[in-house]
C-alpha cells in the first residue's frame, strides 16, 4: 500500500489554486518519433517514426491513433510540413533522399519525389508561394518543390549541414539551420535566393517562429542552448541557457509560449514568449524532441524519441488548460466514465475521487493526498487482475499525480527529474549527418 501522504511547505489558495501544462496522456505510436505536425482540417497530428519507418495519425478529439501509415524501409521519414492549399502533408525521408507525400483526406501515401540532394532532414511550406523548401543535410541545400506541382523547380546552397526550416509569414522568409556551421540562412521565398547568414548560432537543427514578438527560437543540442532572432532585423539578440540537450521547438499560438524539447533528459521547458525565461518545465517521456501545438484541443503532443541506440515509441500529451484540483477530479472521473469499465470496476475507482472532491471543499489537503494514494492502490490492482490496459492504467496514473503536484502532496509520482541532463548528445543523430542505420 501507498504511504500515508504528508503535504509539502507551500502557500495554499484553497480552491483557487490551479495548473495547467500537465500531461495528461500518453499515445503508443511507431518507432523512434521525431518530428509532428498538425492538420487544421482534420484535427489530427502525425508523427515521423524515424525508426519504423511510418507515420502514426492521431485524432486530437480523442487522443487515439486512428491510422498507421507504412513507408519504404529505406526512407527514414524525419520531419513534416503541411500545406493547406492541397491538404498533403510532405515528409522529409531522410535516407532516400526524398520527400513523401501523404493525403490528408485519406491518410494514404501517394508519391515521392527525390529532392536531388542527401539526406533530406527538413520541410518546410511557404504558405505565399505555395512552395515547399526541403532540407538536404548531406548536401548543404535546400530543395524548392512546387506545390501545385510537386517537381523540384530549384535548389539553393546554404550553410554546412542544415538540419531544419521554418517559414516566416510576416516576411516570407525561409529560415534554415545549419548545424555544421553554427548559423542560420535567411531565404526570401519572393527570389529563393539567400539574402542573409546570421551566425554565432551555437549548434542549430530545429526552429519555431513565434509572431506575437517576431523572433525566431532556434534549438542548441549539444550546446544546451535556444537562441533568440529577431526576424525583423535578422540579429541575434539573446542565447539562453541550462537546457539539457535542447533539440526541438513549438509553439503556443494560445499563449505565445515557446516548448522546448530537451532530449537529454525526460522534461520539455516552457519559454514566455514576453520575457523570454523559462516558466515551468513538464515532465514528459524520455529523449523528447519535437511539441507542436493543437488549437482545437489546448494540448501540445510531444514526441518522445529517445536515442538511436533506444528509440522510443511514445507522443506525451500536455493539456495548457488551467485546471483548479477539482476540475481536475472531475475530469478524471470523466475519463474513468468514457472507459466503459464494467460497473463494479468504476464504482471503486470513483469512489476515493468523489471522497477527494468533498475534502477539497473543506481544503482538507492532506485527506485528498490520502485518497488519491487509495485511488492509485485502485487502479495498480485494476491492472494487475486486467480489468485495466496498461494504457488506460497510465492515463489514470499520469492525470493523479499532475492533481497531487498541484496540492503538494510529498508521495506523488516522481515521473523522473525535470531538471538534470541525462546524458548530452543523446544519439540522435543530428551531428555529423549520422542518422540512424537499417538493421
Amino acid at each position: 500500500m501507498t504511504a500515508l501522504a504528508l503535504l509539502l511547505p507551500s502557500t495554499f489558495l484553497g480552491l483557487e489554486r490551479a495548473w495547467a501544462d500537465s500531461v495528461i496522456k500518453t499515445i503508443t505510436v511507431g518507432s523512434g518519433p521525431y518530428g509532428a505536425v498538425f492538420h487544421p482540417d482534420n484535427g489530427y497530428i502525425y508523427t515521423a517514426n524515424v525508426a519504423s519507418n511510418s507515420v502514426t495519425v492521431i485524432d486530437g478529439s480523442t487522443n487515439t491513433v486512428i491510422a498507421t501509415i507504412t513507408e519504404p524501409n529505406d526512407h527514414f521519414p524525419r520531419e513534416l510540413a503541411f500545406n493547406p492549399d492541397n491538404r498533403y502533408i510532405y515528409v522529409a525521408d531522410a535516407y532516400s533522399n526524398t520527400v513523401s507525400i501523404i493525403d490528408g483526406k485519406t491518410n494514404k501515401l501517394l508519391t515521392s519525389i527525390p529532392t536531388g540532394g542527401s539526406i533530406v532532414d527538413g520541410v518546410a511550406y511557404d504558405s505565399i508561394n505555395g512552395n515547399v523548401y526541403a532540407v538536404n543535410a548531406g548536401s548543404g541545400t535546400v530543395s524548392v518543390i512546387d506545390g501545385s506541382t510537386n517537381k523540384v523547380i530549384d535548389t539553393i546552397k546554404v550553410g554546412s549541414n542544415p538540419l531544419e526550416d521554418e517559414f516566416n509569414p510576416d516576411n516570407g522568409y525561409i529560415y534554415v539551420a545549419n548545424e555544421g556551421s553554427s548559423s542560420v540562412s535567411v531565404i526570401d521565398g519572393a527570389t529563393n535566393k539567400v539574402i542573409d547568414t546570421i551566425t554565432g548560432i551555437p549548434d542549430p537543427v530545429q526552429l519555431a517562429y513565434n509572431p506575437s514578438n517576431h523572433y525566431m527560437y532556434v534549438a542548441g543540442h549539444n550546446s544546451n542552448t535556444v537562441s533568440v532572432i529577431d526576424t525583423r532585423t535578422n540579429k541575434l539578440v539573446d542565447i539562453l541557457t541550462g537546457f539539457s540537450d535542447p533539440t526541438g521547438v513549438g509553439y503556443n499560438s494560445d499563449t505565445g509560449n515557446i516548448y522546448i524539447g530537451n532530449q537529454g533528459s525526460n522534461y520539455v521547458s516552457i519559454i514566455s514568449g514576453s520575457t523570454n525565461k523559462v516558466i515551468e518545465t513538464v515532465t514528459v517521456g524520455q529523449g523528447p524532441v519535437s511539441p507542436v501545438f493543437d488549437p482545437n484541443n489546448g494540448n501540445v503532443y510531444v514526441t518522445n524519441f529517445n536515442s538511436n541506440e533506444s528509440p522510443g515509441n511514445t507522443v506525451s500529451v500536455i493539456s495548457t488548460t488551467t485546471l483548479t484540483p477539482k476540475q481536475a477530479i472531475q475530469k478524471l472521473i470523466d475519463t474513468i466514465d468514457n472507459m466503459h469499465l464494467s460497473k463494479g470496476a468504476t464504482t471503486s475507482l470513483e469512489a476515493p475521487l468523489n471522497a477527494a472532491a468533498k475534502q477539497l471543499n473543506r481544503e482538507n489537503d492532506v485527506a485528498v493526498c490520502n485518497l488519491l494514494n487509495s485511488f492509485l492502490d485502485q487502479v495498480d490492482s485494476k491492472e494487475t487482475n486486467g480489468q485495466l490496459t496498461s494504457q488506460q492504467a497510465a492515463n489514470l496514473r499520469q492525470q493523479t499525480i499532475s492533481i497531487q503536484h498541484s496540492i503538494r502532496c510529498s508521495s506523488a509520482g516522481s515521473g523522473g527529474s525535470a531538471g538534470g541532463a541525462n546524458g548530452d548528445n543523446a544519439g540522435d543523430g543530428r551531428g555529423s549527418n549520422v542518422l540512424p542505420l537499417p538493421h
